[in-house]
This record gives structure tokens, sequence and C-alpha cells, in this order.
């Protein structure tokens, strides 16, 4: 059985606002969450141009994932 911890952003309280803290916890997990974007943008890009150039066979790529 796998531990993972998993993490969340802070939730906002319904009609208070979020402390400094949270906020900073927040921010974190949206630089994080946008480089995590990028990179799964660059992977989808690489493979959508792998696919289009003729260097390779479709088929041969798909087969490879």
């Amino acid at each position: 059985m796998c531990n993972a911890l998993v993490a969340k952003p802070c939730k906002k309280p319904e009609g208070k606002l979020l402390d400094e803290f949270e906020k900073s916890v927040n921010n974190t997990f949206s630089s994080f969450k946008v480089r995590v974007e990028n990179a799964l943008a660059g992977c989808k890009n690489f493979f959508i141009n792998q696919i289009k150039s003729g260097t390779k066979d479709r088929e041969q790529i798909l087969e490879n994932f």
C-alpha cells in the first residue's frame, strides 16, 4: 500500500478572508501547478511534432506509447 501524502490549497471560508500564510501556501501551489502544466504542454507539443514530421512512422510512434 502506498503512503502518499496529498496536499491541497487552502479554501477561503465563507464570509472570511485567508491569512497571509494561507495565501502564500496557495501561491506556492499555483506556481507549481503552472510549471507542471507547462511541462505537460511541452510533452504534447513534442509528441505532435514527432507525428507530423517524416522522421518516424506514425504507427511506430504510437506503438511506443
